[in-house]
């Protein structure tokens, strides 16, 4: 069990807010988002590619200098609270020579972590590649390089974490376990947990959901308030929604018709 670690006394108050972010890379404006709040839960963000979510990811991590507008997370700007964010980048940049153990201890890199062997070892256990431990990257298949990624993320008991298409080369029961620990950690640590995917049937399952469309947000709220209009707009192809169990599903319409 991972529990998150914080150097704010105020983190109860946490939360994420954007006010008029412009973001312009060689003269196109790639997000324009008048406003973004959000707290404590899992929030999911939707768009198609070049939408803006990486950009968008990028800049709540600290990575990338916001342009224009506001950007607070926990009362800081982005890079003065790195030490309480995880990011999972959708492609990370990983030594492909290193063993799985240099990997994540590589993550801990301006973490608050004392203990690096125990939090290295809980993430192991926690996301459930103790047998993967002594091998080296390149030997692993990309679905078990993603899940080293991922627990490098975790090894840093962040309280805000940030993922970038989460579920990328995962297997379908891979992809229900990795989404049960996310949410499990987020809800035993009151973290702030920002999911990007293109797997929009996942979208009843979170807190919130975001659509993004050219960097615009065009839906911000409950998931059960998403309408098939709104992710149509944003597609450009048919959604249909199901109830189920008391969750709203989204299909594109041509797997059912």
């Amino acid at each position: 069990m991972v529990r998150a670690v914080t150097s704010k006394d105020s983190y109860n108050d946490c939360r994420i807010s954007v006010e008029n972010l412009e973001v312009i890379v060689n003269r196109s404006r790639i997000i324009l988002i008048n406003k973004y709040t959000v707290g404590r839960g899992l929030h999911l963000i939707l768009g198609p590619n070049g939408a803006g979510k990486t950009t968008f990811l990028k800049i709540l991590s600290g990575i990338m200098p916001p342009g224009s507008g506001s950007v607070s997370v926990c009362g800081d700007k982005p890079r003065q609270v790195r030490d309480m964010i995880g990011y999972l980048p959708a492609l990370p940049e990983v030594d492909p020579l290193a063993t799985v153990e240099n990997v994540i201890e590589a993550g801990l890199y301006d973490s608050s972590i004392e203990d690096e062997s125990e939090a290295i070892n809980e993430a192991i256990r926690l996301v459930g590649i103790s047998q993967l431990v002594g091998r080296r990257f390149n030997t692993l298949s990309s679905g078990e390089q993603r899940l080293v990624c991922i627990a490098r993320v975790l090894a840093r008991r962040p309280r805000i974490l940030l993922l970038d298409e989460l579920f990328n080369f995962l297997d379908i029961s891979n992809k229900e376990r990795i989404f049960r620990i996310v949410r499990e950690y987020t809800v035993r640590n009151n973290a702030i947990t920002l999911v990007t995917t293109h797997e929009i049937y996942y979208a009843g399952l979170f807190d919130t959901v975001t659509v993004l469309r050219k960097g615009d947000i065009i839906f911000h709220g409950r998931p059960e308030n998403l309408g098939e209009k709104i992710l149509h707009s944003a597609y450009g192809i048919g959604i249909i929604s199901l109830r189920v169990k008391g969750k709203t599903l989204f299909l594109p319409r041509h797997l059912v018709e």
